[in-house]
């Protein structure tokens, strides 16, 4: 069995308002803890049974729990063929934390860490609001050049 590396943010010095939290690959992941998550960004809430085979059919799960009482203020998917593709969803952060585009960008970079020790060679995709752009360029992402558009039903 493999163990994963948690990464524990530092309290930068120039914005003391970030919190002290854990970014860790977690495979057990709570649903009912999760959708209290999706209720506070404005998702919908989901069908627990729905949302456990989603978390169990996953390529791995990225959280932000706060160090003290590890409650869960983000959370990332990835989902893919295991080799050359890794689909980021349900990329959210509480947005009552203090600084949440430091956990967001926190999250990403652990995505990006992740996938790249275990598919070395895949391309991360993930379908962004236009608010996020800035934060995912200075991740390294680029928008698709042939504008490839998503539909939702």
């Amino acid at each position: 069995m493999l163990e994963f590396m948690s990464l524990v943010s530092p309290r930068p010095l120039s914005n003391p308002r970030s919190p002290r939290i854990r970014i860790n690959v977690e495979s057990q992941i709570d649903a009912h803890e999760l959708n209290q998550l999706f209720i506070k960004v404005g998702k919908p809430v989901q069908d627990v049974a729905k949302l456990r085979c989603a978390l169990e059919h996953s390529l791995f799960c990225v959280t932000a729990r706060l160090i003290t009482g590890r409650l869960l203020i983000g959370f990332a998917r990835t989902n893919g063929d295991g080799v050359f593709n890794a689909a980021i969803l349900d990329w959210v952060v509480d947005p009552t934390v203090n600084n949440p585009d430091a956990v967001r960008r926190q999250l990403i970079e652990r995505v990006k860490l992740e996938s790249r020790r275990t598919m070395p060679q895949c391309a991360i995709s993930l379908f962004a609001e236009p608010t996020d752009h800035a934060i995912l360029r200075r991740a390294g992402f680029d928008e698709e050049p042939n504008g490839i558009k998503a539909m939702m039903l």
